[in-house]
């Protein structure tokens, strides 16, 4: 409970500290130049990625947009695909470029059949944390509809599943850093899931160790897929009706939730 309530703090600390968004004379019509002639390429032209590796960027907020691009030119994130491309953009063009993205419409996506128990068990945990753990409710800070709070806490619905996934493992090995620690404290206590959805136990001696846990205990584990699949639905699932089961020629299930 009481690292439940540490974790709420520090978000709630970075969400006040945050400098909110992007500047008022940003021009999304000098973003879509830049980004349909440079951007194109790995993020679709209208910022809806075909390639899994590759983040959407369709409806994402501006502010988060530009700070991320920032601080892969600074190098306080690493990201070496990015290297050339952030090298010689001013503060200006990265408003810019978030101005566009953030007036783009994402794309809806749809769960694979096999994939419905999977995003189910993510549901529960996106909407009620995991108490036993000290992980807060995915909800307090990315919202029930997963389109996040701008400009501090980014939208994650209608995201890749595999680039969801990538992030969230580096968060947990500490090879992205997000600010406070926070998305780093809530990773670690997620386990890895194979491909039979075998939850991996995260407390070992090999592993670096949050307070609490002890070397070699064999912790309860979260599954990391489970919420990937709920986040990639774009409205994260919130209850399964025959009336949305459809045969759409390669046997998806269209998932649909009651705002």
């Amino acid at each position: 409970m009481l690292k439940r309530s540490l974790i709420t703090t520090q978000m709630f600390a970075l969400l006040i500290s945050f400098p909110w968004g992007v500047s008022s004379a940003a021009d999304a019509k000098a973003g879509e130049e830049r980004a349909t002639q440079v951007c194109a390429a790995c993020h679709g032209p209208d910022g809806n990625s075909m390639a899994p590796n590759f983040p959407h960027l369709a409806g994402q907020a501006a502010g988060y947009i530009a700070d991320q691009l920032a601080m892969m030119k600074s190098g306080e994130r690493m990201v070496p695909e990015m290297v050339a491309f952030v090298a010689d953009l001013s503060p200006e063009d990265m408003a810019n470029l978030g101005a566009y993205y953030a007036a783009q419409s994402p794309k809806p996506t749809a769960i694979p059949e096999r994939d419905i128990e999977a995003a189910k068990r993510g549901e529960r945990l996106y909407r009620g944390g995991e108490r036993t753990m000290g992980i807060a409710a995915c909800t307090s800070c990315h919202l029930p509809d997963g389109k996040g709070i701008p400009e501090a806490y980014p939208r994650v619905a209608n995201q890749h599943l595999d680039y969801l996934k990538k992030q969230l493992l580096a968060y947990k090995s500490g090879e992205r850093q997000s600010r406070g620690g926070i998305m780093n404290n809530i990773a670690f206590m997620l386990s890895h899931v194979s491909r039979s959805m075998t939850f991996q136990p995260i407390c070992t001696p090999s592993n670096k160790r949050p307070a609490g846990c002890a070397r070699g205990v064999r912790a309860p584990s979260v599954p990391i897929g489970g919420v990937m699949r709920a986040f990639a639905t774009g409205r994260v699932v919130e209850s399964l009706h025959p009336d949305y089961v459809q045969n759409m020629g390669k046997r998806l299930i269209k998932i649909d939730s009651h705002y």
